[in-house]
């Protein structure tokens, strides 16, 4: 298949036809993520020395691909994000993991449940 074939098909299901609803629900997720952690930096920090700043999905640490600047580009994911929003329970470090803003895309691209880190993984490995 040439590129204006892959183009045109709109059947495709590499490109849902909703892509930038999608994107942006995702988006929603990860920025009501990143408020709750930017109000709680003790959190943040706890999980960033539990686990380093390599992103626990991929393990590519953008200090690395970016510059100094960037090491603290990483963003902290709630396994259990709507317990934690709706106040339903205390937060367990073992349920943060830093993820870089690629992965965090992915884990929100589909909705009730998100994708699973394990799941995201395996989409990786494949």
């Amino acid at each position: 298949m040439n590129n204006e074939q892959f183009l045109m098909n709109d059947t495709d299901e590499t490109h849902p036809e909703n892509i930038n609803e999608i994107l942006h629900e995702a988006a929603e997720s990860i920025y009501q993520e990143c408020i709750y952690f930017n109000q709680n930096p003790k959190l943040r920090e706890l999980c960033l020395k539990k686990y380093g700043a390599n992103c626990y999905i991929c393990k590519k640490n953008l200090k690395t691909i970016y510059g100094e600047s960037i090491k603290y580009i990483i963003d902290i994911h709630h396994e259990n994000e709507s317990s934690v929003f709706k106040n339903e329970c205390e937060v367990n470090i073992e349920d943060l993991k830093p993820v870089c803003p690629n992965c965090h895309t992915i884990i929100h691209m589909k909705k009730d449940p998100c994708y699973t880190i394990d799941e995201v993984k395996e989409m990786i490995t494949k």
